[in-house]
């Protein structure tokens, strides 16, 4: 290595050399590109690296070298035996870190699988109200206040964490709304048109946009027969 290295410093020793050392360093890059001129760019950092390391040479004046080396290669020892133990801690809190956030997913899913069953309990107890007719003949059934207000709610849950259906209007599953700077709860009559706002959107079948040109929904087709290779 050391002959591959004196030879190389001797190649390269007719580059020009400049006080600056990145002006040094373009005159190895241009003497070598001119020499291999089909070299990679990292083979060419790699050759220029390996020129200006003035390692050996620095070593050679220094007393004591070997003992130097010694200790550079104990402590490289050492240095792997940290970056193991740092490896391994880390590769540790991150096993610890991916198992409480499953945990936590696992906490959050079987609060809403639960919260999912509550609302199904309820709603076997109120009934699926799908007409409008339906949801004022239950209403009438339900003679407290308290029970229409908590069927119309069931209601609502329903459909917004079970059937999870949209509506133009945000405040549809709203319980409550602020008036005169105080929130206070919707009445049963307000419940009750909210209810009957989304059972009769359920039924609305959408219409095509415009946006989606693959629909033939709406659209006119013009069909053409042909009588032995004749258009009719």
């Amino acid at each position: 290595m050391r002959i591959i290295y004196q030879g190389e410093r001797m190649s390269t020793s007719v580059a020009v050399k400049r006080p600056v050392l990145r002006y040094e360093i373009y005159a190895y890059a241009d003497h070598v590109m001119s020499s291999k001129p089909n070299i990679t760019t990292l083979t060419l950092e790699s050759h220029i690296t390996f020129l200006l390391n003035k390692t050996s040479e620095w070593l050679s004046k220094q007393e004591g070298a070997l003992e130097m080396v010694r200790q550079s290669s104990q402590e490289v020892r050492c240095e792997r035996e940290k970056f193991r133990a740092r490896e391994k801690e880390i590769r540790t809190k991150r096993e610890i870190k991916q198992h409480e956030e499953m945990e936590k997913k696992e906490v959050i899913e079987m609060k809403r699988i639960e919260k999912l069953e509550i609302e199904t309990n309820q709603m076997m107890f109120y009934g699926l109200w799908q007409t409008v007719n339906q949801v004022n003949n239950e209403i009438a059934q339900l003679h407290s206040q308290k029970d229409q207000e908590e069927g119309l709610k069931t209601q609502l849950r329903f459909r917004k964490s079970v059937f999870k259906q949209t509506s133009l209007n945000k405040n549809v599953y709203n319980f409550s709304k602020v008036e005169n700077g105080k929130r206070v709860q919707l009445s049963v009559e307000e419940l009750k048109l909210n209810v009957i706002s989304l059972v009769k959107s359920a039924c609305l079948i959408p219409t095509p946009e415009k946006s989606d040109p693959h629909l033939l929904v709406g659209k006119h087709i013009k069909h053409k027969w042909l009588d032995n290779g004749n258009v009719i």
